[in-house]
């Protein structure tokens, strides 16, 4: 026992790891052609969590705000890229859309947790700030995508729809209003359907954490419901910019939708 948390020895993730064989025999045996990917998946989710564990070994110990500042915005730009890699279409310039969407929703969320709510000394407190802004950049990115994959494939689906109302007189917000809508609903579901199930259909992975730390369970599901609630905000404030600069790009000055800017991925 460390503290109040069971340590646990490379000895036992060793034995968890036959987790893996078991599945990937069982794939094997049932012909589904998945144990290359399973065991490929395991080997690397091992590997980048060992690594991220001394990486932050490392960072905790040094309390710096330039290092805390370097990491988060290496975060960031890891997210944006992952963002984009999922969309089917592109366009010039999403790197940047999805870049400043999942900034403006995660860094703002993080902001006013540590400025408003929980004002740890010294503010960029490593092991505080980084858990805590990677929490909400990972929901972030995930609506930010959601979001701009929607916004573009209902672009390509109505777009003889939304060239007719444009010449009909409308606006292009008014032609695309409902895409619009539809692509913020789409980012923004998932988290909405994670907070309707937490406390009954699951425990989520933060409480759970700390309650294996030890820490009161009371405790872990207040922080529990601020993380819920900064992730929620950080994914709509993120799913919405995301919107608004797509939209910025397709659409001109002058309501001129510019379709042949979107373009399959190779």
């Amino acid at each position: 026992m460390a503290g109040n948390y069971l340590e646990l020895s490379y000895t036992q993730v060793a034995i968890s790891i036959s987790l893996v064989i078991l599945n990937a025999v069982i794939s094997i045996f049932l012909k589904l052609g998945l144990e290359k990917s399973l065991v490929l998946a395991s080997f690397r989710m091992i590997i980048q969590l060992f690594f991220l564990g001394l990486i932050l070994n490392w960072v905790f110990a040094q309390q710096s705000l330039l290092i805390v500042f370097s990491l988060c915005l290496l975060m960031t730009l890891i997210a944006s890229h992952t963002a984009t890699s999922r969309t089917k279409k592109i366009y010039n310039g999403i790197f940047i859309d999805s870049f400043i969407s999942i900034f403006i929703g995660a860094w703002s969320m993080s902001a006013f947790m540590i400025f408003f709510i929980n004002k740890a000394n010294p503010w960029y407190t490593p092991s505080y700030i980084i858990p805590l802004i990677g929490m909400v950049l990972g929901n972030s990115f995930s609506g930010v995508a959601i979001t701009i994959d929607r916004l573009t494939e209902s672009l390509q689906k109505n777009k003889d729809k939304i060239e007719t109302f444009l010449s009909l007189g409308s606006t292009s917000w008014e032609a695309v209003n409902d895409s619009l809508k539809e692509s913020i609903r789409a980012g923004i579901l998932p988290n909405i359907n994670s907070m309707m199930a937490a406390g009954i259909v699951n425990i989520p992975g933060m409480m759970t954490g700390q309650v294996l730390s030890g820490i009161s369970p009371f405790n872990a599901a207040k922080y529990q419901v601020i993380i819920f609630l900064l992730i929620s905000s950080g994914t709509y404030l993120g799913s919405i910019a995301s919107v608004l600069l797509c939209y910025r790009r397709i659409f001109d000055i002058n309501h001129q939708f510019n379709f042949h800017l979107l373009t399959n991925k190779k």
